[in-house]
């Protein structure tokens, strides 16, 4: 059984349809990267999944349980989570303060979790009483994530985690993300279009064009096949 079975979705914003009859699937320890251009449909499926944007047709399952049509709040009762683009984080709040928000659903953090993160982010003890508007694009992407994990998700969907953030950062948030999604063995959507990053993190991967998934492969095969998709 997977983690998160998608099957045959249909979201729209207003009377525009937007994604159309999207089927995926990811299992526990598992990362699964889902591609495509801007404007394909890739955000509005993250948002179908978390509760976010209401499903207009089609299943979604969280561990054989349905969630479909349930309110963002009582899916992350579920265990999902999402880091959106953009972050989300709350910028005249401390470093710290956003980190106790990540610990609401999860009042006692595994501390072998807790210790890892401060091992691999330890920017965010440096920097624990600063506001979080006042880091840079690659230091609130750790602090989001950071904040994520806290709450020990069963299922993270990370919304182009590189987007806005330094080449130097990204290698660090990649070595970072690979520790932690071994030791947590949580399942993972990753949105990305930084290719060389998602298939250095993702087993598998599917590739949206106009809504719909037009292919679904192993990452070692997805460069080659998928081409004429993710020329950006």
């Amino acid at each position: 059984m997977s983690l998160l079975a998608v099957d045959e979705v249909y979201l729209q914003y207003g009377a525009s349809p937007v994604v159309h009859g999207v089927s995926l699937a990811v299992a526990q320890g598992e990362v699964v990267a889902l591609l495509g251009r801007n404007g394909v449909g890739k955000t509005t499926l993250a948002r179908g999944v978390v509760g976010l944007t209401p499903v207009a047709s089609g299943h979604i399952w969280i561990n054989g349980i349905e969630i479909t049509g349930i309110p963002a709040h009582e899916v992350a009762r579920h265990g999902v989570r999402i880091v959106p683009q953009g972050r989300g984080i709350f910028p005249r709040l401390s470093v710290d303060e956003n980190l106790r928000i990540g610990t609401l659903l999860n009042p006692a953090p595994d501390p072998r979790i807790r210790d890892l993160l401060h091992e691999l982010f330890p920017v965010l003890g440096e920097r624990r009483r600063q506001r979080a508007g006042t880091l840079s694009g690659g230091e609130q992407q750790m602090l989001a994530v950071a904040r994520a994990l806290l709450s020990a998700p069963k299922l993270l969907v990370l919304d182009e985690p590189t987007e806005g953030v330094a080449p130097v950062l990204i290698d660090r948030i990649e070595d970072a993300l690979r520790l932690l999604f071994a030791e947590m063995r949580m399942g993972v959507l990753l949105i990305e279009q930084n290719l060389d990053f998602a298939f250095a993190l993702a087993q598998r991967g599917y590739v949206m064009e106009k809504g719909q998934i037009v292919l679904a492969a192993a990452t070692s095969t997805l460069r080659r096949d998928a081409e004429q998709y993710l020329t950006f």
